[in-house]
């Protein structure tokens, strides 16, 4: 039998035993993006490394791949300011969502609400009334001011004009960058045809250190405000009135690519485009990575959910109907009157869908549930524990959001 050192009455170190790069690097990908941006101070050349386009790709793969999905909610407490909840069955397994802090950057002790739905880690959120606009990672918790933009201004409507701004936000898989778009809209309210006669539109690349830019072209109609934007297939898309103050109206999708920098149009579901005063029954989401339109039947009481396979194809799918006959009043008025989809689970057999904001205030709670298309099942995702406000708080947004270690400063 061999002997060791110790055996033999020296004092020899054994050397400490090291794991290859390349493993190393494989389990930092798996990481939360906390513990990665820490690891970050732990050595330059893991700062290096852990900082790289190359290496935030790998971990947006490898740290989400166990499709377990990730919700934040977001709100305002008078107490305690800005607050968001994240929820995941595998983190939250007695259903209880945990509560995050926001970072108190300048101004954001008001009110957030979420301008643009989550994208590749990031989103957009506002402070309503306001001109300041925030990237936020929802994963690490890092937030910042995006930069000044003399045209910021919010919704406002009368008799001499129409001004107001909508943002959007995407990801260019090319050039590896986030970019965000703001649209604008000002001076007389419309043409002769009834058409924007003031609009433009910006473009800025986070972590560019560069500024606002002009976009040549306008967009084709009137982006609805207050309405997030959504970024599906290399595009960012907003709910639109081609025209205001002609008739017949009619409704339509504006969509801006992030590889041309064009703007473009979308008819919605067959049959929707004329139904302009149902607009506010009508929203636009994210549906696993598919640009999803919902569309509210008042007098047969249910709700259509409809995707967009392709965005050169332009032709919509009847995903599912949510049927609200098959679901008991208590549940109706509970979870899903009004929802908002966030995404499929069970291998797509079930809905996770959301009250929305004005709703879920009325009783100063938020809910989730899960959905069955096929047998109307409703289950509480939260197991009965209610995220409880205080007596005054503004209102809640939720959405769904993956691990990242992209800054959005």
């Amino acid at each position: 039998m061999a002997t060791s050192p110790t055996d033999l009455g020296n004092t020899v170190a054994l050397p400490c035993p090291s794991l290859p790069d390349d493993v190393i690097m494989d389990i930092f990908a798996r990481l939360p993006a906390k513990f990665v941006g820490r690891c970050r101070y732990l050595s330059r050349a893991w700062a290096a490394t852990l900082s790289s386009d190359d290496f935030a790709d790998r971990h947006h793969h490898l740290a989400n791949h166990r499709h377990s999905p990730r919700v934040f909610f977001l709100h305002h407490s008078s107490r305690d300011g800005p607050l968001m909840h994240v929820w995941s069955p595998q983190d939250s397994p007695n259903g209880a969502p945990s509560t995050l802090y926001v970072p108190k950057a300048a101004n954001a002790e008001r009110a957030l609400r979420i301008a643009t739905l989550v994208c590749r880690g990031l989103a957009i959120f506002q402070t309503p009334c306001t001109e300041i606009n925030y990237l936020c990672n929802p994963s690490s918790g890092q937030m910042a001011a995006l930069p000044e933009h003399e045209k910021m201004f919010w919704y406002q409507d009368d008799v001499l004009g129409r001004h107001y701004t909508s943002l959007g936000l995407g990801y260019d898989a090319h050039t590896k960058k986030h970019k965000v778009v703001c649209v604008y809209y000002g001076g007389p309210r419309c043409d002769s045809e009834g058409f924007p006669r003031f609009a433009g539109c910006d473009l800025y690349v986070v972590n560019s250190n560069g500024r606002w830019r002009l976009i040549q072209g306008k967009p084709p109609a009137w982006v609805r405000p207050n309405m997030a934007s959504i970024f599906a297939q290399g595009q960012v898309y907003w709910l639109a009135d081609r025209k205001i103050n002609i008739k017949p109206a009619e409704m339509v999708i504006v969509s801006f690519s992030l590889a041309n920098h064009t703007f473009g149009t979308l008819p919605p579901p067959l049959g929707m485009d004329k139904d302009i005063r149902s607009l506010p029954k009508h929203h636009l989401t994210k549906l696993n990575e598919h640009l999803c339109f919902v569309s509210h039947n008042v007098s047969n009481s249910f709700y259509d959910i409809w995707l967009l396979p392709e965005h050169e194809e332009r032709v919509w799918n009847l995903h599912c109907r949510l049927d609200m006959s098959k679901v008991s009043p208590d549940m109706t008025n509970r979870f899903v009157k009004w929802p908002n989809p966030l995404v499929t689970i069970d291998n797509g057999s079930r809905i996770l869908l959301v009250r929305p904001r004005s709703l879920a205030h009325e009783n100063n709670y938020s809910r989730m549930c899960a959905y069955d298309p096929m047998t109307g099942d409703v289950d509480d995702m939260f197991n009965g524990s209610d995220m409880v406000y205080d007596s005054i708080t503004s209102t809640t947004d939720a959405a769904v959001y993956e691990e990242s270690i992209v800054s959005p400063r």
